[in-house]
């Protein structure tokens, strides 16, 4: 709880800055200027753009639960409310009734342009913005257009020309985890571990040798932390389903190991699990 007091003050200066820098026009809806959360080289989001409001909702809700870990639920409150103002903005001006999912943004004449990254079709599943039917249709444009035949996620189908890109941002090793953790939020237990399988190729193939680099096949040695850390979450979180709730006392475990898996045991400092199956089973 000290700790959460201490940080509130820099998490406050951090959405400060966010607004006053993304949200220009105050209307709760955020643009971004080329990179948020692990979004990759060159696909800004102009204007008021899905994943950066989705990015805010997220800063607020934080906000608000740091607020009520530390035992001031008036504050909490209002920023709960700010997050729910974010989450109906975000169906009024963003949703697309026809496809079933938010769009990639909307320009100041009100064009929608639709088609977004892989973020615009996980992060309502991962933080909780839709309900199934609508995790269901983004999904399924995520696993129809943007996922190739290793289980690798591609960055976005904005652009043709960035399948010649080689700095990373067609399909990388950062877009992966997030896969990972969208899949197992919805329960597709055989789909869950292909993207970390593919990035774990990459990381180990005769070029990179353990290194991991920023885009995927790209044989060039490097060492890009997103990925490095964000598997390891991904692996532990999302895989093996070992999720800390510190500030409420208790531990979800909710695994998401394919079925063709008879077994699988995870070692870390804190935690060490060993599952078993036995037919539909997991013990």
């Amino acid at each position: 709880r000290e700790f959460a007091r201490e940080i509130i003050p820099y998490v406050d200066t951090g959405i400060d800055q966010t607004l006053k820098e993304y949200d220009k026009d105050g209307d709760f809806l955020a643009s971004w200027g080329l990179q948020i959360g692990n979004q990759e080289d060159f696909i800004g989001n102009p204007y008021n753009g899905s994943v950066p409001s989705m990015e805010l909702y997220n800063m607020f809700m934080t906000r608000g639960e740091l607020s009520k870990f530390v035992g001031d639920s008036v504050t909490a409150s209002l920023w709960f409310s700010k997050a729910a103002i974010v989450h109906g903005k975000l169906y009024k001006e963003l949703w697309m009734n026809d496809l079933g999912r938010f769009a990639y943004y909307k320009d100041p004449t009100g064009k929608v342009m639709p088609d977004g990254q892989y973020q615009t079709y996980l992060y309502p599943i991962i933080y909780d913005l839709v309900d199934e039917y609508d995790k269901y249709s983004g999904l399924r444009h995520l696993r129809d257009r943007l996922t190739g035949e290793n289980g690798a996620v591609f960055l976005s189908n904005n652009f043709s020309w960035h399948a010649y890109g080689t700095w990373g941002m067609q399909c990388g090793e950062a877009q992966q985890p997030w896969a990972a953790a969208g899949f197992s939020k919805s329960g597709l237990n055989n789909e869950t571990w292909r993207p970390l399988k593919a990035m774990a190729d990459w990381a180990q193939d005769i070029n990179h040798r353990g290194s991991w680099p920023e885009i995927g096949p790209e044989p060039t040695p490097a060492y890009f932390t997103p990925p490095a850390g964000l598997y390891l979450v991904a692996v532990t979180e999302a895989l093996f389903g070992i999720n800390v709730h510190t500030p409420e006392g208790y531990v979800e475990i909710s695994p998401s190991l394919p079925d063709h898996w008879p077994y699988a045991k995870l070692n870390l400092p804190d935690f060490q699990v060993n599952y078993s199956r036995k037919q539909n089973h997991i013990e």
